[in-house]
């Protein structure tokens, strides 16, 4: 056989395998489904796990694991699976929906302070759009803005130049935005507490006292790990220890 007819032949075998594999993977994606739309939500689990395994992971994945996952009660996991979907597209509206309602709930049931509605609304504007949208968003503006300014200098007509200086300095919101969101999309250090409670300790150790008791969904900023126990900052600035068990980083 001529080498070149191997070639074919090898090429041929490789599409062939690839073709079988996606259709394997598009097979369990749909088995997932349905088996959570018929509320058997251990076997959906087990059927997106086994696609996330294979790095075959997707804004939507993570979405409906996290659905199922409340199927199952374990808010802090879905809570984990909705932010993973946002930070995988952060114009996924299910997942953004799905996760304040499964905070809500969390709230709801241990009481937790909310936020400042400051916090709140500024956080749902930067996650509204990806890091790459925001940074269009600013180009647009400085390149209209400049327009503005160059036509002012040209016409003298005050109009032109109020609006040039409003849109350079409006500008400066997508810049903000966009760096939060490129902070959070690259981030490794942000995880999400997936037990019902822990206790946030002063030092590495179980005989030391629970300064403060935090529940499952709490994200928190991991600082440092060392061996079993990690150094945590939560979203109210307190910092102390848990067992790094008790986390999964987004």
């Amino acid at each position: 056989m001529q080498p070149i007819a191997v070639i074919k032949l090898l090429l041929f075998c490789l599409l062939i395998q690839t073709s079988r594999a996606t259709d394997s993977n598009d097979n369990i994606f749909a088995k997932a489904l349905q088996a959570q739309k018929d509320s058997h939500y251990t076997e959906a689990i087990y059927l997106y796990e086994s696609l996330k395994n294979k790095n075959l992971t997707s804004s939507a994945l993570h979405n409906n694991l996290g659905l199922s996952y409340i199927g199952k009660q374990q808010t802090g996991k879905a809570i984990l699976e909705f932010e993973r979907a946002l930070k995988s597209s952060a114009n996924n509206k299910d997942a953004l929906h799905n996760l304040e309602v499964a905070q809500k709930a969390v709230e709801e049931q241990y009481t937790i302070a909310k936020p400042l509605f400051f916090v709140r609304w500024w956080n749902g504007i930067s996650k509204s759009m990806t890091s790459p949208g925001w940074a269009i968003l600013f180009l647009i503006q400085i390149s209209i803005g400049s327009a503005a300014l160059c036509y002012w200098r040209i016409s003298k007509k005050r109009t032109f130049l109020k609006a040039g200086i409003m849109l350079l300095i409006l500008s400066l919101l997508p810049l903000i935005f966009g760096f939060q969101q490129k902070s959070f999309e690259s981030s490794k250090n942000t995880a999400i507490l997936i037990v019902g409670h822990a206790g946030l300790r002063q030092s590495p150790d179980l005989a030391e006292k629970e300064s403060e008791i935090i529940h499952e969904g709490s994200k928190v900023e991991i600082l440092k790990q060392e061996g079993l126990w990690v150094h945590i900052r939560l979203q109210n600035n307190l910092i102390g220890w848990i067992p790094v068990k008790m986390l999964e980083r987004i």
